[in-house]
């Protein structure tokens, strides 16, 4: 099993940081992203970074990547997991928001049994 851990958005997607813009998606999800391959890798499983570098690459070419690694492993060998920071308010208004949250594709499948575990 081939996992793939996608770091989402790069430095120069707009409007990706917090209110104050200390914290910018593109970099704390790096850091995440680098933070989990290295402990899966030290785990001994199959992981790598779906996007090493730091400038945005646009959803098609990440979807390339990863069909590209399903055509060579076969799709069923293959996790994909994107992680992101998402923000919370309303316009002008933000919330404090707590918590974190996993989507997976539409009906039950075998991510669906990785998302229960997290």
């Amino acid at each position: 099993m081939k996992i793939l851990i996608d770091n989402g958005h790069g430095r120069e997607t707009a409007g990706k940081r917090s209110p104050d813009g200390r914290l910018l998606e593109w970099a704390y999800n790096r850091e995440i992203a680098r933070r989990v391959v290295a402990e899966l890798q030290a785990k001994h499983y199959y992981a790598s970074l779906l996007v090493p570098e730091d400038e945005d690459i646009s959803l098609a070419e990440r979807c390339k990547r990863v069909n590209r690694v399903c055509a060579e492993l076969g799709r069923l060998n293959v996790c994909l997991v994107s992680i992101h920071v998402n923000a919370a308010g309303r316009g002008n208004k933000w919330y404090n928001a707590t918590g974190w949250c996993c989507y997976t594709i539409k009906g039950q499948t075998e991510g669906d049994k990785l998302a229960d575990c997290l």
